[in-house]
């Protein structure tokens, strides 16, 4: 079994009693145990710590651990707001981002979306990864899920008017703005944290060494009978 660092536990003693404590060091390994701080004049630990409560530590410890999957989606919603003040088309001597709802019909009513859905999935996943006011699942869906189904409504919006006729009214051609070619890039971004955070891949990436220990702790107590 895996010991966690800084952990106490109940050894048999060999210099009579009922047992003594050891600490775990750095290492995995015992460190001095009750008596033989004793003897060297240390003060010894304090109370073992029961599975209980370990097992309750990594739960917390793995909740509050960021996976790389939820680092992508907030990251892109955030880029993904910003890039839409950036133009997505452009005219010499004049841009159009995706708020600008009065010179070019249906980009105010579509490309909107991409910048306040990005952003609001990752405001909430970071409330999730943070916090824990929010429920695991909405509507059955789990946020991972629903990172999924933002991302790809980002891509499916920003790839349409990549590909779409630029030519509008008295514009002429229209050529593609920085904005739209960055929110595209980004949008697959988010689109692939949210696959990652569905497949739980890259989940302990941002764990520390301890969390981590805890966790083999965790897996390794309900392995056994």
């Amino acid at each position: 079994m895996t010991f966690v660092p800084g952990f106490l536990v109940a050894l048999p003693c060999r210099h009579g009693g009922d047992g003594c404590v050891a600490e775990v060091d750095s290492e995995g390994r015992f460190a001095m145990t009750t008596h033989e701080k004793g003897r060297a004049g240390l003060p010894p630990p304090g109370p073992p710590v029961p599975a209980a409560a370990a097992s309750a530590v990594s739960s917390e410890a793995r909740r509050r651990a960021l996976t790389l999957g939820q680092v992508l989606v907030m990251a892109a919603g955030v880029l993904l707001f910003i890039w839409s003040f950036l133009d997505w088309y452009s005219t010499p001597g004049q841009g159009f981002n995706a708020w600008s709802g009065s010179t070019i019909p249906g980009l105010v009513l579509t490309a909107t979306w991409v910048p306040l859905l990005s952003l609001a999935i990752a405001l909430l996943v970071g409330i999730k990864a943070f916090g824990s006011g929010l429920p695991d699942r909405v509507w059955s869906f789990s946020w991972a899920q629903l990172s999924v189904v933002v991302g790809l409504f980002d891509v499916l919006i920003t790839f349409g008017f990549l590909v779409a006729n630029r030519s509008v009214g008295g514009f002429g051609s229209l050529d593609l703005g920085v904005g739209l070619i960055l929110s595209f890039i980004t949008a697959l971004v988010m689109l692939a944290g949210g696959i990652l955070d569905q497949a739980g891949v890259g989940a302990d990436i941002f764990s520390t060494n301890r969390q981590r220990a805890q966790e083999e702790v965790q897996q390794g107590q309900q392995r056994e009978p």
